[in-house]
């Protein structure tokens, strides 16, 4: 950084977040935003808010999926009998896993028809393990909930068995308490998949590719348990987003960095 700095060399950001950062984390970005020529942000929250202060340095992009879709034979298969509900991604304090655990709960009250759920993760209390408290308090919350022997945890696995995993789920929910953007991985990895949603409401560049869209719902967290039931209960939808493959895909999201470079010089 210092030696592009002295050396007259431009420094291209890529930034992953900005708004949902720790305070000291925000100071951390500011000051590499301020010395750098390009600043890339997926989130267009975060583009709105740093584009307004630093002006045309600030361009938007996309994430792509870290998960690509691969054939493989089928590694975990419980019986056809069950509905698999999935969720993949890390589990730490801003994730609010507490209150998907909750939906969880409320659905298997709400349906008689046989249901697993499927964390594609980690989820331990070993030492070892840098969220072993909180995976703790977790798991503890998991048994008083007494959903202990419906819960299958796959643990770390390679992202060829992320996606197998992903493909023997019926659908995901993925409740983000700060809303759901286009910086958010697990959405785009189940997106690229083909997998049914139920999320939350999404900002204004969310609405305006998948509003309206078959097997993707933005909603209201108090509103997903019924919006399961329904699923479950009356067919799950559905899903052909192959007109989002190339927004997502990060070989075109690689030409378009590139491009925006160029026709800045």
């Amino acid at each position: 950084m210092f030696f592009a700095l002295y050396n007259n060399v431009k420094i291209i950001l890529r930034l992953h977040e900005f708004s949902q950062a720790s305070q000291t984390r925000k100071i951390v970005i500011t000051l590499l935003v301020k010395i750098s020529n390009y600043v890339f942000v997926p989130s267009n929250i975060d583009y709105e808010i740093l584009k307004e202060k630093y002006g045309e340095k600030i361009k938007k992009t996309h994430i792509g999926s870290n998960i690509p879709f691969i054939s493989l034979k089928k590694e975990y298969s419980p019986k056809k009998e069950y509905i698999i509900i999935s969720y993949f991604g890390f589990i730490y304090p801003s994730k609010g896993f507490e209150n998907l655990l909750d939906i969880w709960n409320q659905i298997l009250h709400k349906t008689n028809k046989k249901i697993r759920f499927l964390i594609i993760g980690e989820l331990s209390d070993c030492s070892d393990n840098q969220y072993a408290h909180y995976h703790k308090k977790i798991l503890k919350k998991i048994d008083e909930l007494g959903i202990t022997d419906l819960i299958d945890i796959t643990g770390f696995v390679s992202p060829c068995q992320v996606s197998q995993y992903m493909q023997d789920s019926d659908f995901t929910i993925l409740p983000f308490s700060d809303g759901l953007t286009l910086r958010r991985g697990s959405f785009i990895s189940y997106l690229e998949h083909n997998i049914p949603i139920i999320t939350s409401n999404g900002d204004q560049e969310c609405n305006l590719y998948f509003k309206n869209h078959v097997g993707i719902e933005m909603i209201d967290s108090n509103l997903m348990v019924d919006k399961a039931v329904e699923w479950i209960e009356h067919g799950i939808p559905a899903v052909d987003n192959d007109e989002f493959s190339s927004l997502f895909n990060w070989d075109n999201i690689v030409d378009d960095f590139i491009s925006t470079i160029k026709e800045e010089r």
